[in-house]
C-alpha cells in the first residue's frame, strides 16, 4: 500500500512538472503576426533605454538609444510562436567585409502583449545584463497599427515569380491630424511608385494590380523566347516608426525592388512629422535661417573623422560634385541629435554601403528654431 501511494504522488509530481514546463514554453498572449511598438525600460540596474520595435512575422527590428548615450542604435532579430526574441545590436558597417558587425544580444520573451524580459549579453566581454522592457506611449507620441499586403504571381518555389510585399504604419487615435498623417504616409508611397513608372496611381490596391499585370506582360514576352522560363520580379516596400515623441515622427520608407532577376537594391528615404498638426517637416522648420552653411560645415567634419580624412585631404572614394562636400535633406531626428543618410550610388560606389552622418544636437544648439517642435524636444 506504501509503494501504490508513493507511485502515485510520484505520478502526481511528475505531471505537474510537466504541466509547469509545457506552460512555459507557450506564449503568454498571442502577438499579432506585426505590430510596432514604443517601448521603455532598464538594462542593468540603471541604464534607461528606449525603443521603437516593429514586427513582422517572424523578423523583429528597430533603433534604440540609452538615455545617457548620443547614438541611436540598429537592432535586428528573430521571434517565433512563443514571443521568444533573438535581437541583435549592431554596429557601424564594416566596408571590408561588407556587413554590419554585431555588437550586443537582446535575449529573452515576451511575458505579456506589452512586457519583455531577458538578457543582454556584450559581445565584446561576454557581461550579461538583464533586462525589463515595456510598452509606454508619452504625451507627444503616437500609437500604431502596422498594415501588410502580400501578393504572388506564378510559382515562387524557385524564385520565378513576382512577389509584391508591402508594410506601412495607420495611426490609431488623433482626429484630423490622424486623417492627415495617415493619408501622407500612403501618398508618399503612391508618389514613389508612380514617379518610377511615369503613371498616376490612385490607390494602393491599384499599385498591387498595376505591378502584378505588368509582371503578366512581361510573362508573356518570356513565353515567346523560353516557354519554360519566367520573370523574377520582387517589390518589398517597409515603411517604419523610427521616432515617436515630443510630438515629432520620423518614418524610414525602405523599398528592394527588381523587376530584373537581379539582387534588389536597398533605398531608404526619411519623412517627418508634427504629430500636433500633421504636417511634414523639412530642415528650414527646424532650423533658424541661413543654417545651411554651418549644418553642412559641422556634418563634413563628423564625415571626414568618420572615414579617417583630415581637413585638407580629398574624400577618395565619394563623388561629391567638384569634389565639394553636400549635405543631403533624407534625415531623421531623436533625442539625442539628427541623423542623415545618402543611398547607394548617391556618393560613392554601391560596396561603400549606405554612408551616415549623425550630428548631436550639442554641436549645433545655435541653429536651432526654438519655436520648432525640436526646440521643444530639446527643452524637455
Amino acid at each position: 500500500m506504501k509503494n501504490t501511494t508513493n507511485l502515485f504522488c510520484f505520478l502526481v509530481f511528475s505531471l505537474l512538472c510537466s504541466f509547469v514546463a509545457s506552460s512555459q514554453t507557450k506564449p503568454l498572449t498571442k502577438l499579432p503576426p506585426c505590430f510596432y511598438k514604443r517601448i521603455e525600460g532598464t538594462v542593468g540596474k540603471q541604464k534607461v533605454i528606449e525603443m521603437d520595435l516593429v514586427k513582422i512575422d517572424t523578423i523583429i527590428r528597430g533603433t534604440y538609444y540609452y538615455k545617457t548615450n548620443i547614438n541611436p542604435l540598429e537592432i535586428t532579430g528573430v521571434i517565433d510562436a512563443t514571443g521568444q526574441v533573438t535581437i541583435n545590436e549592431l554596429g557601424r558597417y564594416d566596408i571590408i567585409n561588407e556587413r554590419y558587425p554585431v555588437m550586443a544580444t537582446f535575449k529573452g520573451s515576451f511575458v505579456a502583449e506589452n512586457l519583455i524580459k531577458g538578457n543582454l549579453t556584450r559581445i565584446k566581454n561576454d557581461s550579461i545584463y538583464p533586462f525589463e522592457l515595456k510598452e509606454v506611449y508619452q504625451a507627444g507620441s503616437g500609437q500604431f497599427d502596422l498594415i501588410k499586403k502580400h501578393k504572388i504571381q506564378g510559382d515562387c518555389g524557385e524564385g520565378m515569380c513576382a512577389n509584391f510585399i508591402l508594410i506601412y504604419p495607420q495611426m490609431k487615435k488623433g482626429g484630423v491630424m490622424q486623417e492627415k498623417i495617415n493619408r501622407q504616409i500612403i501618398n508618399i508611397l503612391l508618389s514613389h511608385y508612380a514617379e518610377k513608372q511615369g503613371k498616376k496611381i490612385n490607390s494602393l490596391d491599384d499599385l498591387v494590380d498595376d505591378f502584378i499585370e505588368r509582371y503578366k506582360e512581361e510573362e508573356k514576352n518570356f513565353a515567346k523566347l523560353d516557354a519554360n522560363t519566367k520573370p523574377a520580379w520582387t517589390h518589398y516596400n517597409e515603411v517604419s516608426v523610427v521616432f515617436n515623441a515630443s510630438n515629432i515622427l520620423s518614418l524610414q520608407f525602405r523599398s528592394e525592388v527588381s523587376e530584373s532577376g537581379e539582387k534588389p537594391l536597398e533605398v531608404i528615404y526619411y519623412e517627418n512629422f508634427d504629430l500636433q498638426t500633421g504636417q511634414s517637416l523639412s530642415l528650414d522648420n527646424l532650423f533658424v535661417k541661413d543654417y545651411k552653411p554651418r549644418l553642412t560645415a559641422v556634418a563634413e567634419e563628423a564625415f571626414r573623422r568618420h572615414y579617417g580624412f583630415n581637413d585638407a585631404q580629398r574624400m577618395k572614394g565619394f563623388s561629391f560634385k567638384n569634389g565639394v562636400f553636400e549635405l543631403n535633406d533624407n534625415f531623421t531626428v531623436n533625442k539625442k541629435g539628427i541623423s542623415f543618410r545618402y543611398n547607394p550610388y548617391e556618393i560613392a560606389a554601391y560596396s561603400m554601403g549606405s554612408p551616415q552622418i549623425f550630428i548631436p544636437f550639442d554641436q549645433i544648439r545655435s541653429l536651432v528654431n526654438w519655436d520648432s517642435v525640436l526646440g521643444n524636444l530639446l527643452k524637455d
